[in-house]
């Protein structure tokens, strides 16, 4: 049976003063800056990982990413016959339910501008499932190299860097039709997955991050490189990074 090692952390940076991004995975949330959580699963516990990455001011943002967090880790407590059994239905459920949760917070706080993307992996009974809304990335690293799995939901836009989010928790389903991306892949030994946001992939480009995870097979040690890279490149946003490795020789079809 296959085992999953998960590895994160999380930093607010330079320039901020708050931290408003989150991540879940093995009962840990964000802890102080820079404290970097290690926890052993397995494929039998269909474990979860994701990570959040608040927008609409620094309070609003950072409850955002924490609601959805929460709601993350609540669900797939509560709903993992359905995981089982119908995966790509507990995905969008599971998308469903955090935005639910941060529009009716928005609606309870009196506030228009509250969001959060998310980004996250479920470890199901047979297959890896990958999914994202907006613009934190999933990467896949196997056999040495890196390669990105999510997509960017953000406006193409030539006359800045990046455009506005065209994805995000947070907005109710009579404005919006919320089209999370979901792809699933099989089960490869040694095989890594990192999940991030913007604050780590904006300022370390994919040629560095791939020759981090080249140099450090140390799961907690790429990460603690990882994190530092971008607040030497600034840290100009926050910075949350997971890192899961799948341990095992076999391939599930």
């Amino acid at each position: 049976m296959y085992q999953i090692k998960i590895v994160g952390t999380s930093h607010k940076g330079k320039k901020r003063s708050v931290n408003q991004d989150d991540f879940y995975f093995l009962e840990n949330f964000k802890g102080e800056d820079g404290e970097i959580f290690s926890e052993n699963s397995s494929v039998f516990q269909m474990p979860i990982a994701g990570v959040f990455d608040g927008m609409g001011g620094e309070s609003n943002g950072k409850e955002a990413a924490e609601i959805a967090s929460f709601t993350f880790k609540k669900y797939h407590e509560t709903n993992k016959g359905e995981l089982l059994f119908f995966p790509n239905r507990f995905i969008t459920d599971i998308c469903d339910e955090m935005n639910k949760e941060v529009c009716n917070a928005k609606e309870e706080l009196s506030v228009k501008n509250m969001g959060t993307t998310a980004a996250f992996i479920v470890f199901g009974a047979r297959r890896v499932f990958i999914a994202n809304i907006g613009d934190s990335r999933i990467y896949g690293f196997y056999n040495n190299r890196l390669y990105q799995i999510s997509v960017d939901h953000r406006e193409k836009n030539f006359l800045q860097k990046k455009g506005g989010l065209t994805q995000f928790l947070g907005l109710p389903k009579s404005e919006f039709s919320l089209s999370p991306f979901i792809v699933s892949e099989k089960y490869l030994g040694d095989s890594k997955y990192l999940i991030c946001s913007d604050g780590l992939s904006d300022l370390i480009g994919f040629k560095e991050i791939e020759k981090v995870l080249q140099e450090n097979s140390d799961n907690e040690k790429a990460v603690e490189v990882l994190l530092n890279k971008a607040l030497d490149a600034g840290g100009n946003d926050n910075i949350s990074v997971v890192l899961c490795h799948v341990l095992g020789n076999n391939i599930i079809s």
